[in-house]
């Protein structure tokens, strides 16, 4: 199995298709008091803002340059959900999105969970892969009390330190709240002294949001953030002290579409990030060039179907060291429900590899992440469905097969919209959480699965 070595501990990365890379802050030198230090700490200084740029090619070309042919492992799973999980009717289940981070500093990875309508979710890992709920976000009661509703439509999470004083803080992005006249719908809660949370509220603008792509765009050192949804999407840049200054108007491409997803990725290996959207109506990719991003779509990505893409991600799927590109698509609406996978040229030219690679397929994938889930060193795939849960091998050169009969100890199906993808009982291999919409109904069979990777011995 390929290792590589991080820059950083998980809490301080950002997935990436489910592939999580590291950010790096800048080295603080214990001596500057002389000239050489001052300059050897420029340089560092400069060395630290760069990292994160390119740390997603560093992931590639480790993978494709430092492995060697590995014979894959069989990939198993057990289904740890009633053991491991908290009783199902005692949490909400409507998951629409998840993110592990290390909210307590114990060494393992704790879960948050955006639920739609109902108060978000937040599960403590005591060990060994269990999970409790965790009362570490404050109450809504009285904030939602205004308008009758018993949580935000919370829709996608982000995890980072924003404002660098070393404790992580979590931002919920909602899409319809804007339509009930709330204010301060986005959640904004910052780290605090005895492992709390507070609420923050007018850091971020009102808006009708189903995305949040974070990422230190301009290298600066500090994360900042692209809240992506109806209308124009926002480039918020963080000013260093967790506050944002919107530049959506200096920076951005006009456009008017609906946006289901976004993700900060460098296209063309020029090492700054450029950014890669799924639309209601199709992709875009706007490259950036000197602090501002232009629209490439046309240029740079074959044309797409009837298509409503619900999620984008960014991942070396062949081991050439560029970032390629998977769209999960629905079938909503007479819409084309085949998924696409795009290969990149290394300059941030795409080809349409879905017919070679990854064959007809007409589910409606809600999510898809990939991860090296067999140990021969290249990246895997686990596509959520509003059905059947998959489980796709790659064969080193991007072309994927179906091992879900042999990978799953039942077949599992449901509402599924998204998955998370660690080592949550730190036993070496890589585990799942998918999380499930229950819906007003509160369909019985809808709730959040974890499923445990088996270690090959």
């Amino acid at each position: 199995m390929l290792e590589v070595w991080h820059l950083a501990p998980w809490h301080q990365r950002r997935k990436r298709g489910g592939v999580a890379l590291p950010f790096c802050d800048k080295p603080r030198l214990l001596a500057e008091h002389t000239k050489c230090l001052r300059e050897l700490d420029s340089c560092m200084a400069k060395l630290a803002r760069m990292l994160p740029t390119f740390a997603q090619a560093l992931w590639s070309a480790a993978a494709c340059s430092l492995a060697l042919p590995q014979e894959a492992a069989p990939i198993r799973f057990l289904d740890a959900s009633q053991s491991n999980l908290p009783p199902r009717d005692s949490v909400p289940r409507n998951s629409m999105d998840i993110e592990a981070a290390d909210l307590d500093k114990d060494g393992d990875l704790d879960l948050v969970v955006a639920q739609e309508f109902l108060a978000n979710l937040v599960l403590r890992n005591v060990g060994a892969g269990r999970f409790e709920v965790w009362d570490l976000l404050p109450s809504l009661d009285a904030f939602l009390a205004k308008s009758g509703a018993p949580g935000h439509d919370s829709e996608d999470i982000a995890v980072a330190d924003f404002n660098g004083d070393g404790l992580l803080d979590i931002v919920f992005v909602s899409e319809d709240d804007v339509k009930l006249g709330r204010k301060d719908v986005h959640e904004f809660y910052r780290g605090a002294a005895g492992g709390k949370m507070e609420r923050v509220l007018g850091l971020l603008p009102d808006s009708e949001a189903n995305a949040i792509a974070y990422a230190d765009w301009n290298r600066d050192g500090h994360v900042d953030l692209l809240l992506a949804g109806a209308g124009q999407d926002r480039l918020l840049t963080n000013d260093g002290k967790g506050a944002f200054k919107d530049e959506t108007q200096a920076r951005l491409p006009r456009e008017a579409a609906t946006t289901q997803d976004a993700e900060f990725f460098d296209a063309d290996g020029d090492l700054d990030l450029d950014l890669v959207l799924a639309f209601e109506g199709g992709h875009a990719l706007w490259i950036q060039q000197d602090g501002i991003f232009h629209d490439r779509t046309k240029a740079a990505l074959p044309a797409p179907e009837f298509v409503e893409a619900r999620k984008v991600a960014a991942v070396d799927i062949d081991r050439d060291g560029d970032l390629d590109l998977y769209f999960s698509h629905v079938g909503w609406m007479g819409r084309v429900p085949q998924d696409r996978l795009y290969k990149n040229d290394g300059k941030g030219q795409f080809t349409d590899a879905t017919t070679e690679c990854l064959g007809a397929e007409s589910g409606t994938t809600a999510d898809a992440r990939f991860a090296d889930f067999d140990g021969d060193g290249d990246l895997d795939l686990v596509r959520v469905n509003l059905g059947p849960l998959e489980i796709l091998t790659n064969d080193g050169q991007g072309r994927f097969t179906d091992v879900t009969k042999a990978a799953l100890p039942e077949a599992i199906s449901g509402p599924g919209l998204g998955v998370e993808i660690a080592d949550f009982d730190r036993d070496g291999a890589l585990d799942l959480y998918v999380g499930y919409l229950a819906g007003p109904k509160k369909d019985p069979g809808a709730f959040d699965r974890l499923l445990l990777g088996v270690k090959p011995k």
